[in-house]
């Protein structure tokens, strides 16, 4: 955004340097807002603030690893009465916005960072897509794993309520699709 800003209003102290330090010919005409880079936008926000519904929903019931409270209860409302799995469905919505955002459309600040004649250029290429490519998958197969081993232990934990529960919400982490 910075670097999109400093294009637009150029010949400027402070755009000129922050194009010197974000761009490496210290310009940048073709870089623009790409309906691909407002769509990884909000999907990022979308998803950061379906991932703060959920934990808020949650309260105290929220944990790192997947287990049973002593005093839990099955929760199934706010964004839980939507998808079984909400932060999840936020989690990976937060790793593929940056992804649509930063890489995916000419225009794109990776596209024109890294399209340069710079010896580093073809490595820093194939860092940036390796790096976006592993959290793509890493999430989008973690992630579902995780959910079916939480519905298999709030099955055994709450049996009829979870079974009542799964069939009035039965997507795990999309609606009408999964």
């Amino acid at each position: 955004m910075v670097a999109i800003a400093a294009q637009t209003y150029p010949h400027t102290p402070l755009s000129d340097a922050a194009l010197a330090a974000l761009t490496p010919s210290g310009r940048a005409p073709d870089l623009r807002i790409t309906p691909a880079f407002l769509c990884g936008v909000t999907l990022n926000i979308a998803g950061a603030v379906l991932r703060a519904w959920s934990f808020k929903t949650l309260g105290v019931f929220f944990t790192g690893p997947v287990f049973i409270r002593r005093d839990q209860r099955l929760i199934t409302t706010g964004p839980y009465a939507f998808v079984r799995h909400p932060s999840y469905t936020g989690a990976l919505a937060v790793v593929v916005g940056p992804v649509l955002a930063l890489f995916v459309s000419k225009g794109s600040y990776a596209a024109h960072a890294l399209a340069t004649d710079a010896w580093w250029s073809l490595p820093a290429r194939a860092a940036f897509w390796a790096l976006m490519a592993w959290r793509v998958v890493v999430t989008g197969y973690l992630l579902p794993r995780r959910a079916m081993d939480e519905d298999r232990l709030l099955r055994e934990e709450f049996g009829e309520e979870w079974e009542v529960y799964a069939q009035r919400v039965p997507y795990r982490m999309f609606p009408y699709i999964w």
